[in-house]
């Protein structure tokens, strides 16, 4: 399981730069840059060769990482069998008995091991022109992987597509079980080309592709602890950290800032549509009440006008159109009329069980009798002649008759 700083320490990309020694303050410098997307890892060489420091400086951005590969005049190759124990103040002793180890740096590529042995290809430099290019790169980035001599490239050999051996400058690097077993001196054997993930590479770039495949991808592998590079390693890790560390604070505090918005937006719009509907809700009651008064009013109005008490209004009528003679028309029924002398405060009252009937006659005889037939009805409490007489010089005479029910 990767961890997050795992992740945060681990870089992106890589400046490499292959360094031969030719002679005492002579170099020459091969440059390649790897960068790593995701699971893929690109990389480009050589993307500049020169013997001129400044060019290889300027080209390279400030604060970068950069792993150095530094071979040729100078550093010794040496195989030994050794305790796995074996410290480098011993190893030294075994290839230069008199040598000062405060004086030079010593690098170990483990080609064969068992329980208590182990067989190991030694590099060999002086601290004094290790230090002089380290320091040369250390000021405008940071160094963040050495190799003394070519031998890291034992990082990526499950990689290539031979198990051969490999030709690298002066040097015949000797491969068994996919992993170096030896080397030998050859002068002027030639580099040639062979594949690395489909790609064709040049053997004289694998050193410098080794160290910055290692750096982007293998968290177990820490480069051998000099103390010219230790300290720009955990400085840039640190830095690292920090970067990654504030962007991903950033980035947590706008997430919540963005939830906070949406919430915010959400609630915001809920209750916008809360009171649209709470006005609407109020409207509504407010019509209601409205209409709850206006049925009262008219319930009210047709409790007192009797209109709702049950009646036999319609048998009463029946009853007067059965017994109206053809000398005798009517004009009006008015069944429970309005009271003609309302209050002040005008509120309608009507005459409850009270039919008025209104019309003409042409005959007082036959009006009369129609009149006593009407009050012969059992149904009928009482039967009043309001009104009989004649207008003008008309030949009928018109009525108006109050009816009791």
């Amino acid at each position: 399981m990767i961890k997050l700083s795992d992740i945060i320490e681990r870089g992106t990309k890589i400046y490499v730069v292959d360094v031969e020694i030719s002679s005492i303050n002579k170099y020459f410098y091969s440059l390649t840059i790897l960068s790593r997307e995701k699971e893929d890892i690109n990389f480009q060489f050589p993307v500049l060769e020169s013997a001129d420091i400044n060019e290889i400086t300027n080209f390279i951005p400030k604060e970068t990482p950069i792993g150095l590969v530094i071979n040729g005049k100078g550093i010794l190759y040496k195989s030994l069998n050794i305790q796995n124990e074996a410290n480098d103040k011993y190893i030294l002793k075994q290839i230069l008995p008199d040598a000062n180890t405060d004086e030079f740096y010593l690098q170990k590529c483990i080609t064969e091991t068992n329980e208590n042995n182990c067989k190991a290809i030694i590099s060999l430099a002086r601290k004094e022109s290790i230090d002089t290019i380290v320091e040369t790169f250390s000021n405008i980035g940071f160094v963040v992987g050495l190799s003394i001599g070519p031998f890291i490239f034992n990082n990526i050999i499950s990689l290539l597509s031979s198990t051969d051996d490999i030709a690298y400058k002066n040097l015949i690097i000797k491969i068994l079980s996919s992993n170096i077993s030896d080397y030998e001196h050859q002068e002027g054997k030639q580099s040639y080309t062979i594949k690395l993930n489909d790609q064709d590479i040049n053997t004289t770039f694998l050193p410098s592709l080794a160290l910055g495949i290692t750096f982007l991808t293998d968290k177990n592998f820490r480069f051998t602890e000099f103390h010219t590079t230790l300290h720009q390693y955990e400085e840039y890790t640190f830095k690292r950290k920090g970067i990654k560390i504030i962007k991903y604070s950033l980035l947590g505090i706008f997430t919540l800032l963005l939830i906070s918005y949406l919430l915010f937006d959400t609630f915001y719009s809920k209750t916008e549509s809360l009171r649209t509907e709470m006005a609407q809700k109020e409207q509504i009651c407010s019509e209601l009440e409205t209409l709850r008064n206006s049925y009262n009013s008219k319930s009210r109005f047709l409790k007192e006008s009797g209109l709702l008490k049950q009646t036999k209004i319609s048998f009463h009528l029946d009853k007067i159109a059965e017994t109206i003679p053809s000398t005798i028309v009517l004009d009006e029924i008015d069944v429970n009329p309005l009271q003609k002398n309302i209050g002040q405060k005008k509120t309608m009252k009507f005459e409850k069980d009270v039919i008025i009937i209104k019309g003409s006659s042409k005959d007082s005889y036959i009006f009369n009798q129609w009149v006593k037939e009407l009050k012969a009805i059992s149904s009928f409490n009482d039967v009043n002649i309001l009104q009989y007489e004649f207008k003008g010089k008309e030949s009928k005479a018109y009525f108006s008759i109050k009816i009791n029910v």
